[in-house]
């Protein structure tokens, strides 16, 4: 992925249309595992945070999206 990104010039269309998408899955696995990894943490210190993070990338407008429930 990041030989496509480098080198764009290079890439057939395909690869970079892949490539987004590919990228967008890293971005959700990152920012969902943070968001896990801190959740875990205040619960050991007894704090129960509110969720925040609902598969954003299944809502269905950009207002669920952006979180206007």
């Amino acid at each position: 992925m990041d030989r496509n990104f480098g080198i764009v010039a290079f890439a057939s269309p395909i690869e970079l249309l892949i490539s987004v998408y590919f990228f967008a899955f890293q971005i959700y696995c990152d920012f969902s595992g943070y968001t896990d990894i801190a959740i875990g943490v205040s619960l050991l210190f007894g704090l129960k945070l509110m969720e925040n993070f609902r598969r954003p990338y299944l809502s269905r407008s950009t207002a669920e999206f952006w979180g206007e429930r």
